[in-house]
């Protein structure tokens, strides 16, 4: 991820008042690797970028990755965005 794409994601949680560690306890990644996503030290895969998208509203995938759609994804907040549309 490059700079502009790791600080959607700090200023996503930060602007929903979550520590790391809630991101955490949503995501089921440790706060440890989730700062290296924020900071470009680690590169997530896809299954993690759309576990944080799921846990922090307003942070879609195609955010990150334009080839990304709701009806690609596999997580069920994306899952039932779809079935409301």
């Amino acid at each position: 991820m490059s700079g502009c794409e790791e600080s959607k994601v700090r200023k996503s949680r930060r602007s929903a008042g979550m520590s790391l560690e809630q991101l955490g306890a949503l995501t089921g990644y440790d706060k440890g690797y989730l700062s290296k996503v924020e900071r470009g030290a680690a590169s997530p895969t896809r299954e993690t970028i759309l576990a944080i998208c799921a846990a922090l509203p307003g942070l879609e995938p195609n955010d990150f990755f334009p080839e990304f759609s709701r009806a690609d994804t596999a997580h069920p907040k994306f899952k039932s965005m779809e079935a409301a549309e």
